[in-house]
């Protein structure tokens, strides 16, 4: 039986989250060890990140690394990780790009995508988790497991790629609001926008909004808007879609 070797040097949360499930479902078809430094004579050394693939002396083993980011001045170490590496798991399609832009074969390189049965669906009832950081170290999935299992009453997090406070949107006004002079519209996935001074364009198509306020809710979040200058062409204007995959 093939044995795999993962390299875990790190004792933070993060990442024995990371390699403590893959340990334990690896063992269902192949041998499975685990440990701080890299054992050679494993057909596999997962390094768990990629910090202690570099500079190491090998032999005929294999190597797969996890990229997770890359901090000033580690830049050559990385690189030489990469190149001593048969495969390089990336936690992101940005962390992917970045290596790419550094001259690593893409071949070599693996994304991990979010399971798409539960994302969508999760981010409806939670809405707004928390902030990606852009070398992928927080992603989308990870913040949002996190917020499932947290009381959302007592806590709010937010996620990037919603619409915020100065943004302009697109979206029809399709009633009068409770107080005067208010229209009320939704976004395309059910948000409310109470417009302010909106009540005149009920019944007149999308038009341009920009958010002024965003008010959290325990079913979600409330946007308040303003009326934006309306294009004077037929140019298209920004519509809210759902935030790009890393």
């Amino acid at each position: 039986m093939k044995r795999i070797h993962v390299v875990s040097p790190y004792e933070s949360a993060a990442m024995i989250r990371m390699s403590s499930p893959l340990v334990e479902h690896l063992k269902n078809a192949f041998e499975v060890t685990s440990g701080k430094e890299p054992d050679l004579t494993a057909d596999l050394n997962y390094h768990i990140p990629w910090h202690t693939l570099a500079g190491l002396d090998m032999d005929m083993s294999a190597h797969a690394m996890l990229y997770t980011h890359c901090n000033p001045g580690d830049e050559g170490a990385l690189m030489d990780a990469c190149a001593r590496a048969k495969l390089v798991v990336c936690m992101s399609y940005t962390g992917r790009n970045e290596l790419v832009a550094r001259g690593v074969d893409p071949v070599k390189l693996w994304v991990i995508y979010a399971a798409t049965d539960t994302f969508a669906a999760r981010r409806r009832n939670i809405g707004i988790v928390g902030y990606e950081q852009p070398n992928g170290r927080k992603r989308s999935h990870i913040l949002l497991d996190l917020a499932w299992t947290m009381d959302l009453d007592s806590a709010t997090l937010w996620l990037d790629g919603l619409p915020i406070a100065g943004e302009i949107v697109e979206l029809e006004v399709v009633r009068a609001g409770k107080e005067a002079g208010q229209g009320v519209g939704y976004l395309d996935d059910g948000t409310m926008v109470i417009v302010n001074n909106g009540v005149e364009l009920v019944g007149t198509g999308r038009v341009r909004v920009e958010i002024t306020t965003v008010v959290p809710t325990s079913v979600g979040r409330l946007l308040f808007a303003r009326v934006a200058r309306q294009p004077e062409s037929a140019e298209p204007s920004i519509v809210v879609s759902e935030p790009p995959s890393a």
